[in-house]
């Protein structure tokens, strides 16, 4: 897909650049709660919080930062999806602040040893280590030893990418939840809440 980036980099206003998405659901190491897409769409210094434009002219990104040795643009940029910063906005101007949604459990990462142990095929899913009293999932069913396998139709491949669903999810509305119990597979549905004060 071609996408054209607009910004000012190294202050020169309205610079517009071009390139294509790289890839979706692209993670980083940093710990924000969201998956980037990557872009090969020229991205500097000044370009940050411009937008990413289709070519029907939708925003669909937010340029947010580079992986570059040289500190100028390799190709390889991200950008926030456009889904991701409307839910942001619509929580500041609706609500006063980011609401994060809360699914209530302490989860343990499956590697290849850890999934023989449990009889899994292979190490993909997110392993329920515990659940809080009182949390949606609790409520909705979720049980130590519980593989997560998929939220809403999206497959999950490991914790990072369960938090990551889990932020996505609306706030009153079920969440549809593929798990293994026992080496059996199971839907349960758990309604999200807002995660409380600490």
């Amino acid at each position: 897909q071609m996408v054209f980036a607009v910004g000012n980099p190294f202050g020169l206003q309205e610079t517009v650049t071009q390139g294509i998405i790289s890839a979706k659901g692209r993670r980083t190491t940093s710990e924000a709660a969201n998956e980037f897409f990557q872009t090969s769409t020229t991205i500097n210094p000044g370009n940050s919080g411009g937008p990413l434009i289709d070519i029907r002219g939708k925003v669909i990104g937010i340029n947010n930062f580079i992986i570059s040795r040289s500190g100028g643009s390799e190709g390889i940029g991200f950008a926030i999806p456009s889904n991701v910063a409307r839910r942001v906005y619509d929580d500041i101007v609706q609500r006063g602040r980011v609401i994060h949604p809360w699914l209530g459990v302490v989860m343990r990462p499956l590697n290849p040893s850890l999934a023989r142990q449990l009889g899994l095929n292979d190490a993909r899913g997110a392993l329920v280590a515990a659940t809080m009293a009182g949390s949606p999932a609790e409520r909705g069913g979720l049980s130590v030893g519980d593989v997560i396998l998929s939220v809403n139709g999206h497959q999950i491949r490991d914790v990072k990418d369960l938090r990551n669903r889990v932020a996505e999810a609306e706030i009153g509305s079920p969440a549809i939840m593929e798990i293994l119990r026992a080496g059996k597979p199971l839907q349960i549905k758990v309604l999200m809440e807002e995660e409380p004060d600490q």
